[in-house]
């Protein structure tokens, strides 16, 4: 039997975090970038994009993070993250296919997304459509590892989900239900219809 894959996530994920955070204005992007210890930071600006990097990386990260910004501040640095995303070379083209024809559809985005999970993410679980409802989807993320059950890396994943909508010019939000001690997490991601035309 082959042993359970370490948890690993991509640089390119890491990249897109730490050039998201100037958006965040200038001192906290400074803070937060003081914080990150500096063989990790070497280490993901080092990596090619596509490289795979130990998860502890993104703890790293993101408790830096956590350390200056509060949970509203975590939740806008994952959404900045996202439309980062969809403007960057390595993934604009993904954002646009998906988009192509369902410009105003939240659940195809997000349901592409969760395809994408494991080219993001390995050992850290699976992300699951749970259920999907008119203006509505519900995600299941698991077997979490220990290390991603805390809110600095949780709460920037559900500020990303939350800014699906609104990249597909809806209003919305994402909501988690998840704790330190269980391995699935659940995301509810909602969203208004879009305007009649």
């Amino acid at each position: 039997m082959t042993p359970p894959r370490a948890p690993e996530v991509r640089a390119l994920h890491l990249r897109m975090l730490l050039d998201a955070l100037p958006a965040l204005g200038p001192e906290p992007a400074h803070e937060v970038m003081a914080r990150i210890p500096a063989p990790t930071l070497a280490r993901i600006r080092r990596a090619g994009r596509l490289a795979w990097l130990p998860v502890r990386l993104l703890v790293e990260t993101c408790e830096a993070a956590a350390a200056v910004l509060d949970e509203e501040g975590l939740r806008r640095w994952g959404g900045v993250a996202l439309q980062a995303a969809a403007g960057a070379p390595l993934t604009r083209a993904f954002f646009l296919a998906v988009l192509g024809r369902e410009r105003h559809d939240p659940a195809a985005l997000l349901s592409s997304l969760v395809k994408a999970w494991p080219l993001l993410y390995a050992g850290c679980g699976d992300l699951l459509v749970m259920e999907r409802a008119p203006g509505a989807l519900r995600l299941l993320q698991g077997p979490t590892p220990p290390a991603l059950r805390r809110s600095a890396t949780v709460l920037p994943l559900v500020g990303a989900l939350g800014a699906v909508p609104a990249h597909c010019g809806l209003a919305g939000r994402a909501d988690a239900a998840w704790s330190p001690d269980v391995e699935w997490f659940e995301y509810r991601i909602s969203w208004a219809p879009p305007p009649r035309t």
